[in-house]
């Protein structure tokens, strides 16, 4: 049944045609009247459900009928627009909840259409809402700005080894430049000389070695006097005093490891 209101104007004569309405019933082109047509128009009902469908769930299903169609398909396909938008907002925000996967301390995720910030990590399985809690994008990005305050400014940032103002710190490059410097801070040489010592005497032995360039000598480490007859008596920088306890002169090669640091 529909309702057809009629409009009619006063005419020349000054006769008054006031509004009247009028019910009719009205069919459509296949000869199925407006009410029936309505009768097939279904919608599923979700009152008093304990959790609301996903839009796509819900709008599936929604009309069946004939022409009707044609009206709440552009519903449906305005809806869907509507849930895409809602999707691609999500995506931007953070992913959808997944059982399947484990999360950690300050991971996020959606569930049902909240944002929340886990506060310890969890492990695969059902939704644990001991460990996570509700948040929004504007609290978050407010919460990174504070910390973004305590950075330290680039200008800060000392890329050598010679600053001293307070309140620099030092650039990771400078990491390897120390590492360079400390990695080959001490090196060893080796001094040695031929010598021959007469029977029960002593000997003072110069026995030459070479600095390497950059370092200084520390002095010596460690001798041998290249025969079991032959004893040390001092050791100095560069110089061995020796003495020969056998009844026999000993020709024999002595040797000392000088050890060496490197200059700054």
């Amino acid at each position: 049944m529909s309702r057809v209101i009629y409009e009619e104007l006063q005419d020349k004569e000054g006769n008054v045609h006031y509004l009247h309405t009028e019910d009719k019933v009205v069919f459509d082109e296949n000869g199925q009247s407006l009410r029936s047509a309505m009768k097939e128009v279904q919608f599923e009902d979700y009152t008093g459900a304990a959790e609301l469908p996903s839009i796509e769930t819900a709008l599936t299903g929604i009309v069946r009928g004939r022409k009707w169609t044609d009206l709440f398909g552009n519903v449906k396909a305005a809806l869907k627009g509507l849930a895409t938008k809602s999707e691609a907002l999500e995506g931007s925000m953070g992913d959808a909840f997944s059982e399947g996967r484990a999360y950690a301390a300050g991971d996020y995720a959606i569930y049902k259409n909240v944002l929340y910030k886990f506060t310890a990590a969890k492990t695969a399985g059902a939704w644990d809402a001991a460990k996570v809690r509700a948040v929004t994008v504007a609290e978050e990005m407010c919460s990174l700005n504070g910390n973004l305050e305590s950075k330290i400014s680039i200008s800060n940032i000392a890329n050598n080894l010679t600053a001293t103002a307070s309140g620099k710190v030092l650039d990771a490059r400078q990491g390897k430049a120390l590492n360079d410097k400390f990695s080959n801070m001490f090196k060893t040489v080796i001094g040695n000389k031929q010598y021959t010592i007469d029977a029960i005497g002593s000997l003072p032995l110069s026995i030459p070695y070479t600095v390497p360039s950059g370092y200084k000598s520390l002095g010596v480490v460690s001798f041998y006097t290249g025969h079991p007859a032959i004893f040390p008596l001092r050791v100095i920088s560069g110089r061995m005093d020796i003495h020969n306890v056998h009844n026999e002169a000993v020709t024999a090669t002595a040797e000392i490891t000088i050890l060496c640091v490197k200059q700054f």
